[in-house]
C-alpha cells in the first residue's frame, strides 16, 4: 500500500522539508536559520510562535507573532521577516542592545499563559540568574494578567527584571511607562458587526486585547451598544463588544467568545468586562 500523503509530509520535514508540498511551518524554520547562521546559538521552539534562544550568556523568549503577521500578509516580505529576527538573535552574542523606556509596553494575557512561562522560566533558569529572569506581571480581572513586554520591530519579548534594572525603574515605574506608551500608541479602535447588538474589534496589529488597558479609546464602542458596554476578549486579537441592555447580544457574545476561546490561538478569558470610568472591571463586581 502506498504511504499517504501525510505520512509523506512528515518525511519530507525530517528531511528538511525536501518534498514538493510540505513545508516546515515558522518556528523550525526560523530555528533552522538561526542555527545555520551560528551553530553555537541553542535555540528550543517553546510553541508554534516562541521560541527560547541561548547566545552566549544572554537568554531571551523570542516571539514570532510579528512575523507570522508579515508572512500571512506579505509573503514575499516572509524570508526578509526571518532574515531581521536572525539577525537580532545573532546581536545577543555581542552587546545587548540597550532597552529604549518607548518600547515598553502593557499586554493582556491569560493567567495560565502567564504561570506556563514562569515555570519554563524556573525549569531554565540557574539559581543566581532566577531572579533576573523573572517575568514582569501584575493581576487584571479574574484569570487575565498585565503582562509588560518590550515591542521591536521584529518580535516582543516579555519583559525580566533584568531588564528593569537596566532600565533604572521598579515594576510600578515600568508598568506606568508601558500604560503610557499603550496610551500614546493605541488610538485606533475599528468595529464590525459579528451580529445584530455584537461588535468585533479587530485591528490587525496582534494588541487587539490589550486596547483594554486604554479606557477612553473606547468611547465610541460604547456610543454604539444598549447600555454599560461589555466586551470579553477570548484571544490576544479578538475583542467582541454589546450593551447590558442587550440580552440577545449579551448571550450571542458569549457565545462567540466562547468558541473563540476554544479555538485559538493565543487564548486569554470567557470572563466578561465592564468599562467604568476607571477603566474595565469584571461585570459581575459592584458599580463604582
Amino acid at each position: 500500500m502506498a504511504p499517504s500523503r501525510a505520512l509523506l509530509c512528515v518525511s519530507a520535514v525530517a528531511a528538511l522539508a525536501l518534498i514538493t508540498g510540505c513545508k516546515k511551518d515558522l518556528a523550525h524554520r526560523v530555528q533552522d536559520r538561526i542555527r545555520q547562521s551560528d551553530p553555537d546559538i541553542v535555540v528550543t521552539i517553546r510553541d508554534s510562535s516562541t521560541l527560547d534562544v541561548k547566545a552566549g550568556d544572554q537568554k531571551v523568549t523570542v516571539s514570532l507573532d510579528n512575523v507570522a503577521t508579515i508572512c500571512k500578509n506579505e509573503p514575499d516580505h516572509c524570508d526578509d521577516a526571518i532574515d531581521r529576527v536572525v539577525k537580532n538573535v545573532n546581536d545577543l552574542s555581542e552587546t545587548e542592545k540597550p532597552m529604549d523606556p518607548e518600547e515598553l509596553r502593557a499586554v493582556l494575557k491569560s493567567t495560565a499563559a502567564v504561570e506556563d512561562t514562569k515555570r519554563a522560566i524556573k525549569a531554565q533558569s540557574p539559581p543566581d540568574k532566577l531572579a533576573d529572569n523573572m517575568i514582569v506581571t501584575f493581576p487584571f480581572q479574574g484569570d487575565m494578567q498585565l503582562v509588560l513586554v518590550r515591542d521591536m520591530p521584529n518580535g516582543i519579548a516579555m519583559l525580566n527584571h533584568g531588564a528593569l534594572t537596566s532600565l533604572h525603574m521598579d515594576e510600578q515605574k515600568a508598568r506606568e511607562v508601558g500604560l503610557a506608551n499603550d496610551e500614546k500608541l493605541f488610538l485606533s479602535l475599528p468595529t464590525e458587526t459579528a451580529a445584530p447588538g455584537v461588535l468585533r474589534i479587530r485591528t490587525g496589529d496582534n494588541y487587539e486585547a490589550s486596547r483594554i488597558f486604554v479606557p477612553k479609546i473606547w468611547d465610541a464602542v460604547a456610543k454604539q451598544v444598549n447600555g454599560v458596554l461589555l466586551v470579553v476578549t477570548p484571544t490576544r486579537d479578538v475583542v467582541f463588544a454589546t450593551g447590558s441592555k442587550d440580552a440577545a447580544g449579551v448571550a450571542t457574545m458569549k457565545t462567540f467568545a466562547k468558541k473563540a476561546f476554544d479555538e485559538g490561538p493565543y487564548s486569554i478569558s470567557t470572563m466578561v468586562l465592564r468599562r467604568t470610568d476607571a477603566g474595565f472591571v469584571a461585570a459581575a463586581a459592584p458599580h463604582p
